[in-house]
C-alpha cells in the first residue's frame, strides 16, 4: 500500500523534514535558506523520534530517528545540502537518516547541514539504494507526513525510487 503519490526532484522525506516544510508554509514573509532554516529551528521546538521501518532493495530496517531522508539530488530547502554525496552514485538514491538525538545535539546538526559537513556526525547514517518503503506506526501526524521538494504528498506508507526513463526538462541558457 501507498498513500503518497507525486514527483519529487531532489528528495523526499519524514520526519523533521516535513515538519520543517509544513512549517515553512506557515512563514509567508521569508523566502529560501533562510525560509527552511527558520522553519527547522522552529521545528526543533517539537523535535520528537519516531520508528520508522524501512525496505531498501529488500532489505528491512528499523529507525529511531528524528529525520529521514531519500535524496537524489545534493540540495534542498532553499540551497541546503542535505545530501552531498547524492550525486556519486549513478541511479541510487541517497539514504539519510538522523537517529534520535537532543534538541541542542540537532541545532549542531543543523548547523553542520548548512556547510554540508554533517555526514561526519556520528547520529548520521548514509546508505545508498533503488527503492524504499516507509511507513509508520505513529499516531503523531508529523510523523506521518511525506513531503517532497518542500511539497506535501501524503502520508505514510510512502514508496519511493527512481523513475523508469529520464525526465526531460526544458530550460532557457541565460548570459
Amino acid at each position: 500500500e501507498n498513500n503518497c503519490e507525486g514527483i519529487g526532484l531532489t528528495c523526499a522525506g519524514v520526519g523533521m523534514l516535513s515538519t520543517a516544510a509544513f512549517r515553512a508554509t506557515q512563514i509567508p514573509i521569508l523566502k529560501g535558506k533562510l525560509l527552511y532554516l527558520t522553519a527547522a529551528i522552529i521545528s526543533l521546538f517539537k523535535l520528537r523520534t519516531y520508528i520508522y521501518k524501512l525496505k531498501m532493495d529488500e532489505k528491512s530496517l528499523k529507525f529511531n530517528s528524528i529525520i529521514i531522508v531519500v535524496a537524489a539530488g545534493t540540495y534542498t530547502g532553499g540551497g541546503l545540502p542535505i545530501a552531498p554525496e547524492a550525486s556519486t552514485h549513478k541511479n541510487k538514491l541517497n539514504l539519510l537518516v538522523a537517529n534520535s538525538i537532543g534538541k541542542l545535539k540537532a541545532l549542531g546538526l543543523i548547523r553542520k547541514v548548512i556547510t554540508g559537513n554533517h555526514l561526519s556526525d556520528p547520529a548520521v547514517e548514509s546508505r545508498f539504494g533503488k527503492s524504499f518503503k516507509i511507513t509508520t506506526d505513529s499516531a503523531d501526524k508529523y510523523g506521518k507526513y511525506v513531503y517532497a521538494d518542500g511539497e506535501y504528498l501524503g502520508d505514510t506508507p510512502v514508496k519511493i525510487s527512481i523513475g523508469k526513463e529520464p525526465l526531460k526538462v526544458l530550460a532557457s541558457h541565460f548570459d
